[in-house]
């Protein structure tokens, strides 16, 4: 069957946000629409600070699940050597998935934990 999950990775080395993500929580939480937050917080990996925020709720056009998982690194301290990056897995919109939310949050889990740095990659040449 089509079942999709789309994986997104974006770096960006010129953002720098005054509030990290879970300190705009109460924001995001009143933009939500058919939706909730039932994971949030911090987590270090690879010794990367990290803050992930995880949703579910129903698609906007029909009562099929969405799920929409974010991880983000390095947010209010972007730049040449921290750039922020930003981890998202979302179901896709048009095909019902067939995974229960165990089933994705396990493969969250399995893919968030490898983010890391390239030893080398911020070093001065």
């Amino acid at each position: 069957p089509n079942n999709y999950l789309n994986a997104t990775m974006m770096s960006n080395n010129y953002i720098r946000e005054k509030d990290s993500m879970l300190e705009r929580l109460g924001v995001i939480e009143t933009m939500l629409s058919r939706g909730k937050v039932f994971r949030k917080g911090k987590r270090k990996i690879n010794g990367l600070d990290t803050e992930e925020l995880l949703l579910s709720g129903r698609q906007p056009n029909n009562d099929n699940p969405r799920y929409l998982f974010t991880l983000l690194v390095n947010e209010k301290t972007g730049g040449k050597r921290t750039p922020v990056f930003d981890l998202t897995v979302v179901n896709d919109e048009e095909t019902p998935t067939a995974y229960t939310r165990n089933e994705i949050v396990a493969f969250w889990d399995a893919i968030s934990q490898t983010v890391r740095v390239r030893p080398g990659a911020f070093n001065p040449r």
